[in-house]
């Protein structure tokens, strides 16, 4: 979280996004981000790839 105050759902949790958190959310876990601030939510979302490996 970059700037701003918001708060995240995650499978009907709710988290506090303050600059400086991490929130992970796991593939398949429904999640919605609410700006809860006065000012601009600014955020980084990114996803990561896992490949299982053969055997």
């Amino acid at each position: 979280m970059e700037a701003g105050a918001g708060t995240i759902y995650v499978d009907g949790k709710e988290y506090a996004l303050v600059p400086g958190n991490c929130v992970a959310v796991e593939p398949g876990e429904l999640h919605e981000v609410v700006n809860t601030g006065t000012s601009e939510l600014i955020l980084t979302y990114f996803g990561l790839r896992v490949e299982k490996s053969a055997g």
